[in-house]
Order: C-alpha cells, then sequence, then structure tokens
C-alpha cells in the first residue's frame, strides 16, 4: 500500500522530501486510526450571535473519533455558522475515498456559542459501512 508521504514525493517530485520530511508513513494498518482533530477556525470577531460576549474572540474544533489513518475525514465549523445559528450540514469527506454527513442544529449552535469551551457531539451519516462521532468545540 502507498502511504501518504510517498504519493505526495512522488506527486511533486524529489522536493517534496524536504517539505515532507517531519510526516510520517501512515503505518500500512489499512483500518481506522484514532481520532482526528482540526483545530480553531479563527480568531474571527462574534458579535450579536449566541455568543455570551459581543466583540469576543472564537474559534471552533472538531475531533473525528475513530477517523482513518491518512485518509482522515475533515470538519471545519466558523464562527460565522456559530452566529448564523441556523440548522446546516456539513460533508466531512477530506481525504477519504467516501463521504460523511454531520448536521449540526440551531439549538445546538446555541450550545455552542453559550460559553467558552461549549461543545457537542454528533454522529455522523453511515459512510463506508460506518458511522463517526463527531465532537465540536468552541472557545469564546
Amino acid at each position: 500500500m502507498l502511504s501518504r508521504k510517498h504519493f505526495i514525493q512522488g506527486a511533486i517530485g524529489a522536493g517534496g522530501a524536504v517539505f515532507l520530511g517531519a510526516c510520517g508513513d501512515d503505518g500500512g494498518s489499512g483500518g481506522q486510526g484514532g481520532t482526528g482533530t482540526t483545530g480553531p477556525t479563527g480568531p474571527a470577531t462574534v458579535g450579536n450571535g449566541p455568543t455570551t460576549t459581543t466583540g469576543t474572540m472564537m474559534g471552533c474544533g472538531s475531533n473525528i473519533g475513530t477517523n482513518h489513518a491518512g485518509a482522515a475525514h475533515t470538519l471545519t465549523v466558523s464562527a460565522a455558522d456559530v452566529n448564523a445559528g441556523a440548522d446546516k450540514d456539513y460533508d466531512i469527506t477530506g481525504a477519504s475515498m467516501h463521504s460523511h454527513t454531520v448536521t449540526i442544529t440551531a439549538a445546538q449552535f446555541q450550545q455552542l456559542g453559550a460559553s467558552a469551551g461549549a461543545s457537542i457531539t454528533v454522529t455522523s451519516s453511515m459512510g463506508g459501512g460506518h458511522t463517526h462521532e463527531v465532537t465540536v468545540t468552541c472557545t469564546v
């Protein structure tokens, strides 16, 4: 099985070795890895949304449980999404060969904007014969 590192090195030429020197191989497990985490999307200024303080800085990160090693799903929730406070569907396909959808409801966005460190956990749609537990945490 071709690792992510070797695929990218082949795609961009030998110069990729300098760029990817710290990138590890996928380990060849071929199965589901641990978790994948994305960091805050911000900081972004928040105001008049479901936050407790106008003008505070906010960012959201996500953790996708049982994410796939080397072909991870990703989710980015922006401060604008939290402020909009409306139901929203996200495609979390990322680098994976199959897709999942995650829906965050208006009530869940309200929870995320209510206090510093607030988090929600939702279950993705079925894809590739499985689902993922996805946790979104926002800082205010």
